[in-house]
């Protein structure tokens, strides 16, 4: 049944964002939608629709002001990408298929994601607007872009692999860099309420500060997610709620589940790892909220720039025990938080903390998470077991190891292509 989508007509389209009575060629503007732009032509194709049908569970109550429109691209020589609405004007909630793109194409494109997005909100026009980034991503890093390179949008991925074959079996592909995606959103002229990443390690604060003039809030996990991802049947209503509501509503959500889940599945399967228990634990998830980015980044390089002096290449921060999110060549993605707690006066920190706190209202620390990273997983243990000193943000550290001075990944160099990091002016003192 799910290939029936494709040969629906786009007509469904107006009656679905229209008038009730459906004979409205012209789309009525409703109080907000929400997109969930699903990348999933990778590994992750397989759970594509089990999260369609918890969006549909999640989207029965919700009222015709408010529309849940799913961009869709799997995995599949059978199925064009394609965009839907999750309709409820009828007793049994269903999708209606709004477009069916003629020819497969890359999602990690940003030409394609900002064609996407503006179909998407012109035929479901609203008052203000929600977006769902979902697939994998890696914060801030790393691999080839759907684009060429060039100096102001550097060949470093960050979002949304399409593997450009429809295989189910692979995630070499292409991806979307932050500064690319903010040229694409900047682009289709929305300030999106919120963007939400069902996808890994993208609570960095270099993505927020990339993003900060697209988006409202930000939400999501500075770690690696499951593969089960969000629990969309119970976060839909809170994507149309607003302020404080909407993203307790989505954070608590989210944490909750798992360690309900957790606490269920007593032995849980760690990737490279093997059985394991995480009883207890969840996923660290954290809301940042961009209009107090400014102060944050002001009171943030006030502190390096205190600690550059004794920290100047190459005397590196002595970084062994610090909680961090990523562990993919060499230790990457710091808890901000933790980091500024260590190496800060008290005075600076506390003066620190209160901006921290404007800016990332709301974060739920977990102590350990599902990684494919043994030695992540190994590392658990030796990071700092006081939950009040996690801030569930990320940020890059420069350090002095082969895997930020050279080759391929060159952390020190290449994290100077967020803009973030040109701000603090990590090269003022060597790195």
């Amino acid at each position: 049944m799910k290939y029936f989508f494709s040969f629906v007509s786009a007509l469904l389209l107006f009656a679905s964002c229209s008038s009730n009575d459906g004979n409205s060629d012209t789309p009525t503007t409703g109080q907000r939608t929400v997109v969930v732009y699903m990348s999933g032509e990778n590994r992750l194709s397989k759970v594509v629709q089990e999260d369609i049908d918890e969006m549909i569970t999640g989207a029965k109550n919700l009222s015709d002001d408010n529309r849940l429109v799913i961009f869709v691209d799997r995995a599949s020589t059978k199925e064009k990408p394609f965009l839907a609405r999750i309709d409820m004007n009828s007793t049994k909630t269903r999708l209606d298929t709004l477009y069916t793109y003629p020819a497969d194409f890359y999602a990690s494109s940003a030409d394609n994601f900002r064609e996407v997005l503006q179909r998407a909100t012109s035929y479901c026009p609203a008052k203000e607007y929600g977006l769902v980034l979902w697939g994998h991503a890696s914060g801030w890093l790393i691999e080839n872009d759907s684009i060429p390179a060039t100096a102001n949008a550097p060949g470093r991925r960050a979002y949304g692999v399409d593997n450009g074959n429809n295989d189910p079996s692979t995630d070499v592909g292409k991806w979307m860099n932050i500064p690319t995606m903010r040229a694409a959103l900047q682009a289709l002229g929305i300030k999106f309420q919120f963007i939400f990443a069902d996808c890994c390690n993208m609570m960095c604060i270099e993505n927020a500060y990339e993003l900060r003039n697209v988006t409202n809030y930000m939400i999501g996990a500075p770690s690696e997610i499951p593969g089960l991802g969000a629990p969309y049947n119970e976060l839909v209503p809170a994507f149309f709620k607003s302020g404080s509501s909407l993203y307790t509503g989505i954070i608590n959500s989210y944490y909750e589940t798992y360690i309900d889940y957790y606490n269920l599945n007593t032995s849980i399967s760690v990737q490279n790892v093997g059985e394991e228990k995480l009883s207890g634990y969840s996923v660290p998830l954290s809301v940042i909220n961009t209009q107090y980015l400014s102060d944050l980044a002001k009171q943030t390089k006030a502190i390096i720039d205190k600690l550059g002096p004794t920290y100047t290449y190459p005397n590196a921060f002595e970084l062994d025990n610090m909680p961090h999110y990523l562990a993919y060549k060499g230790r990457v993605m710091y808890d901000m938080k933790a980091f500024i707690n260590k190496f800060a006066s008290e005075a600076d920190y506390t003066a620190w903390l209160k901006a921290y706190n404007q800016a990332v209202p709301l974060y739920r620390p977990s102590l350990k998470w599902m990684t494919i990273y043994s030695n992540l997983y190994y590392s658990f243990s030796s990071f700092n077991q006081d939950e009040s000193v996690w801030g569930c943000v990320s940020m890059f550290v420069p350090q002095n190891d082969t895997n930020y001075t050279a080759g391929t990944y060159a952390y020190n160099k290449n994290a100077t292509k967020l803009e973030w990091n040109r701000t603090m002016g990590w090269s003022n003192y060597g790195w």
